[in-house]
């Protein structure tokens, strides 16, 4: 299926469809009615300047009459075109006479008017055959079950089977063994295994409770010496004669000083 693009992308095949039905059911076919009129096929140009349409009579011999009617009324087809909103300008309308099908129908005219005779009995297939114009939608589903028909007795030849030692390495053997593992991951010994091991309280060594105990009376021990030096301290202060305010701040400072030091060698 082409596209063209016009404005909207216009599918072609929608032109023939459209054209044969307002042709055939909108308001010219009471001016056509009865002049055995037949659309052979539709044809838009390829830079979509115009649409042709080709026509054949099979009832009336008067081509130019027919021909002056069409071209006569090819606006009003176009308007109704244009109604359908598929494109919002349509290309100029050109009925030209599909001479190659006016002949076949011109044959099968004048056998049906000969005069063969009483004793006349047709005995050719070919005389039974009729030149008849006919839409169907149905066309490209039958043309697709007819290539399937064709193509069941075609048998392709299979495949070669797919290398799985690319680069020297054994393709086949690596997957089998990482399912292999996968699989004995999922066994349910295993999960009830790991399940417990998650539920399992956690274990303190007797060796790191021993090493908690002892840190822990060394701070103890060292808060309890800082405490006597402080009380001796300000036993001190308060027997000294020039003692000020600034002093007992530059000992406190020096106090912290020597307590971070003590604690990062305690730790």
């Amino acid at each position: 299926k082409q596209w063209y693009t016009f404005g909207d992308a216009v599918p072609v095949s929608h032109f023939p469809k459209a054209t044969i039905e307002i042709m055939a059911s909108g308001e010219l076919s009471n001016i056509i009615v009865g002049r055995g009129i037949q659309i052979s096929r539709v044809k838009v140009s390829s830079d979509f300047s115009g649409i042709s349409v080709y026509w054949l009579a099979m009832e009336s011999e008067n081509d130019a009459e027919i021909e002056e009617i069409l071209e006569k009324y090819s606006w009003q087809l176009r308007h109704e075109l244009t109604q359908l909103r598929v494109i919002g300008v349509v290309p100029p309308l050109h009925f030209i006479k599909d001479k190659e099908y006016s002949k076949v129908a011109e044959v099968n005219r004048l056998l049906a008017a000969a005069d063969f005779g009483e004793d006349f009995v047709p005995d050719s297939i070919g005389y039974h055959l009729k030149s008849e114009f006919m839409q169907t939608p149905h066309l490209p589903s039958q043309v697709v079950e007819i290539d399937q028909v064709n193509n069941e007795g075609i048998s392709e030849p299979p495949l070669p089977p797919m290398r799985n030692d690319v680069l020297g390495l054994k393709h086949a053997d690596i997957m089998a063994k990482i399912k292999k593992g996968m699989k004995k991951a999922k066994a349910p010994h295993r999960q009830l295994v790991t399940s417990e091991a998650e539920t399992e309280p956690e274990r303190v060594e007797p060796q790191e409770l021993i090493e908690y105990e002892n840190i822990k009376l060394k701070n103890e021990e060292f808060t309890k010496f800082l405490m006597k030096q402080q009380i001796q301290r300000k036993k001190m202060i308060q027997g000294r004669k020039n003692y000020t305010p600034e002093m007992e701040m530059h000992e406190q400072k020096c106090w912290k000083i020597v307590k971070l030091l003590l604690n990062s060698w305690i730790m």
